[in-house]
């Protein structure tokens, strides 16, 4: 579940469009809005967001600017939103989820919503495999020849059986 959300927009009324947007699709999701990039810079480095919907084009330090700044593979899961077409190819060459282009509709803004959502989820899932492979590297080799108990007993009912050490 995406949890953190920083939209990045110099447009006040961008922010709001698109925080709207967020939270019809992600509720609960918490949301934190930067007006420039530097501000974005900040807060991606301190708050650690899940996704970023970063405008490109704003005075100053851009998104792509931004994305610089952190590194493309430090950035959050990211799409771009803009009002120009021309840095479309610009923004799959740093992995962007997905790019929005000004004016977009809800149905548009659901589909890249759920290919963030579907490249978060396989994150979550690959780190938690990382973490079991790391457990089971880390358990004796002995232990991986331990037979399960069967599955037709009851979890709540206590395995007299040798207890496992993992």
């Amino acid at each position: 579940m995406i949890d953190r959300v920083l939209i990045v927009d110099d447009e006040p009324l961008a922010r709001a469009r698109v925080a709207e947007l967020v939270r019809r699709c992600a509720p609960s999701a918490r949301l934190r809005e930067a007006g420039n990039g530097d501000v974005a810079v900040e807060m991606i480095d301190a708050w650690h967001p899940d996704v970023v919907l970063l405008d490109v084009q704003m005075p100053g330090r851009d998104g792509f600017a931004v994305i610089q700044a952190i590194g493309a593979e430090r950035m959050p899961i990211t799409i771009l939103v803009t009002a120009h077409d021309t840095y479309a190819l610009r923004a799959f060459d740093i992995a962007a989820v997905d790019y929005l282009l000004k004016p977009f509709d809800d149905e548009r803004f659901a589909a890249a919503w759920t290919r963030a959502t579907d490249r978060h989820n396989a994150s979550t899932l690959l780190t938690h495999a990382r973490g079991m492979a790391a457990l089971l590297a880390a358990t004796p080799p002995e232990a991986h020849d331990r037979e399960a108990p069967p599955a037709s007993e009851s979890s709540t009912k206590r395995d007299t059986r040798e207890t496992w050490k993992w």
